[in-house]
């Protein structure tokens, strides 16, 4: 199991925290995400961080970015492109 670490503290601990850059509104999604591809939500997390972190970086307008990270997350479950770089 993947834990994603925040402050050096690991939320698979306590499944009702998220880490700061997750939307608390997209949480569901990244849960129905991980059932979905019977992948840890760890793992859906951390993904979505990391399309979040590319896209806040680069984006003018921030009003959409938490949905296009998840939209990002649920294409690269769909085609494994994430697959090379860890295990579902």
């Amino acid at each position: 199991m993947m834990d994603m670490y925040v402050n050096g503290e690991s939320s698979a601990r306590d499944p009702g925290r998220v880490a700061p850059h997750v939307h608390q509104a997209q949480r569901p999604s990244m849960e129905k995400l991980a059932a979905d591809w019977s992948c840890p939500v760890e793992l859906v997390e951390q993904l979505y961080v990391g399309e979040l972190k590319v896209l806040e970086r680069n984006a003018r307008i921030q009003t959409f970015v938490p949905v296009v990270a998840l939209r990002r997350v649920r294409e690269a479950l769909r085609d494994g492109s994430f697959k090379r770089r860890r295990a579902c």
